[in-house]
């Protein structure tokens, strides 16, 4: 259910019908102890079908309690088609950044797969990194500023790769994490690979979707998925919805040198071009917008341009896959910030991308 502006919201708990009001009319029609009985349960019928919490006018706070999870805020439109974007934008444009609301519990997934789906072969093969004193040095100063400023490293995960040479860092790159709605991109490009296509590819990626990114799983089938990426080398469990806890942790989970691998692809002449038309962003355009894929992550620390992106938000973790153009290199960095501190935060993100843009556009 797309959220309410906030008045909107207020005003909805304030007219939402209360018992007592079915008791009293019980008793002026002379209902009688039956009649008070059908009249409160009616009452209760339609009290939950008016409102799906109660909202205290003076407490705004308790939004929370009754909002979906977004696992990544919606993007407003950057490219493709505006009249298409317009029906995504309008369903998600009232949510709330996610705060405080925990992963469901995973209960009746499918496990078989859908009909006439045979297994299929990952196009690309695993690239060759080199290992890279110059960007080790880069991701060392990234570590070092989110010590300084006091957020938790060792929930910190980062690769960066220069995609022109093939040199290669990475800071606990190898450490499963949650990634939040940047597992998007992985169900998109095996729906692709499966024949989809439809605009679901473009709202799971541009606007982040959860409906339009689960119905993607959902189609490819979710062991079939899982299998998919496994069998290509990817160190991946990705056949959960973005909102799913299995055993006590987030379903899905990836290491960063997962996602350059997979921006490597992405961005290779042969790549998945589709996927990276979606994940194009104008920065100065969304600079400002507080739902997009800039502020509060790498691109608001960058002066200007535009950049391949796909941004995770939840409660406890913040998380970034992107291909940057900065001086004659290209270059694709992955990072998750595993802690709510990083999730709170709006400005850790885009100082790590102006770290990223004084040390390597030259």
């Amino acid at each position: 259910m797309p959220e309410l502006p906030t008045q909107f919201a207020v005003l909805r708990s304030r007219y939402t019908p209360r018992r007592r009001h079915w008791a009293v009319m019980a008793a002026m029609v002379g209902g009688g102890t039956l009649g008070w009985l059908v009249a409160l349960l009616v009452g209760q019928l339609l009290g939950q079908a008016v409102s799906a919490c109660q909202l205290p006018a003076s407490a705004i706070e308790s939004l929370r309690d009754c909002r979906p999870v977004v696992a990544n805020p919606p993007i407003a439109p950057a490219t493709g088609n505006y009249l298409r974007a317009a029906g995504s934008v309008m369903e998600t444009r009232w949510r709330l950044p996610s705060e405080a609301e925990p992963l469901s519990v995973a209960t009746g997934l499918p496990s078989t797969n859908p009909p006439g789906l045979a297994p299929l072969m990952y196009a690309f093969q695993p690239p060759s990194f080199n290992e890279s004193a110059r960007l080790q040095e880069t991701v060392a100063r990234l570590e070092a500023i989110a010590q300084s400023s006091e957020y938790p490293v060792d929930a910190l995960s980062i690769s960066l790769v220069d995609l022109t040479t093939g040199e290669y860092a990475g800071l606990r790159d190898r450490t499963p994490r949650y990634p939040a709605s940047v597992i998007k991109p992985f169900w998109a490009i095996a729906a692709l690979a499966y024949g989809e296509t439809g605009p679901d590819i473009e709202a799971a990626m541009t606007y982040s979707s959860n409906e339009a990114s689960n119905r993607l799983l959902n189609r490819v089938g979710h062991p079939v998925m899982r299998a998919y990426w496994q069998a290509a080398g990817f160190s991946i469990s990705a056949q959960y919805p973005v909102n799913v806890r299995v055993a006590g942790r987030p379903g899905n989970i990836v290491t960063t040198i997962d996602l350059v691998r997979l921006l490597h692809d992405i961005e290779s002449p042969s790549g998945h071009q589709r996927i990276a038309q979606a994940m194009w962003h104008d920065v100065n355009a969304e600079r400002h917008n507080p739902v997009g894929a800039v502020k509060g992550f790498l691109g608001g620390g960058l002066p200007d341009g535009s950049l391949l992106t796909k941004v995770g938000l939840t409660s406890g973790v913040r998380a970034e896959m992107a291909i940057l153009t900065l001086g004659d290199h290209v270059y694709a960095i992955a990072i998750i910030g595993a802690h709510p501190t990083y999730a709170r935060s709006e400005s850790i993100f885009p100082a790590f991308g102006d770290i990223l843009f004084q040390l390597l556009a030259q």
